[in-house]
């Protein structure tokens, strides 16, 4: 390995920023990507913002959402992974109800969820998905957005995205 590689392996297992987790549906497995700050950093690239200087910033950010964006496959299917929370703890590989609860979740926006909130049958995951519906709706109801800098008809496409996400669940599970 040569030395220019070497210092970033080394500059990645020192920075202490988390790897992103992602799931295969498919062969019920689980991996961890690096970060994309270590990835970018890896190849030499800038994906923190300067400061003072615009056009550097931009650079930035375009950087960082390749990184993010990018698609990574499973290792043993080489399907494309679902990107989940880093709060998500991954049910066994036999517990085939966990795993259908979290594919479902995670259709619907509920990509943060941990294992223990995970609903165990068909009932629970009606249950929190019509709970959760409503509430999505009593937000979308009062047109508040989450932060003061987002737009409120982006909230609401958001919000009305996941209600609907969660209407085909429901038709698809009844």
């Amino acid at each position: 390995m040569n030395s220019q590689g070497m210092k970033a392996y080394r500059y990645n297992r020192e920075s202490k920023i988390y790897k992103l987790h992602y799931v295969c549906f498919t062969c019920r497995t689980a991996c961890k990507q690096p970060n994309p700050y270590d990835l970018a950093r890896q190849y030499g690239e800038t994906v923190l913002p300067s400061l003072g200087n615009q056009e550097k910033t931009k650079k930035a950010i375009e950087t960082y959402r390749t990184y993010y964006n990018r698609v990574v496959k499973c290792p043993n299917c080489s399907i494309p992974m679902t990107r989940v929370g880093l709060q998500v703890r991954v049910p066994g590989k036999n517990d085939l109800k966990r795993w259908e609860s979290l594919r479902v979740l995670c259709l619907c926006g509920f990509d943060h969820i941990s294992v223990e909130e995970l609903p165990q049958n068909k009932r629970q995951l009606l249950l929190f998905l019509e709970t959760n519906k409503t509430y999505f709706e009593q937000l979308l109801s009062t047109r508040h957005a989450k932060m003061l800098s987002e737009m409120t008809s982006d909230y609401i496409a958001r919000i009305s995205e996941r209600i609907s996400a969660i209407n085909q669940q429901l038709k698809n599970l009844s």
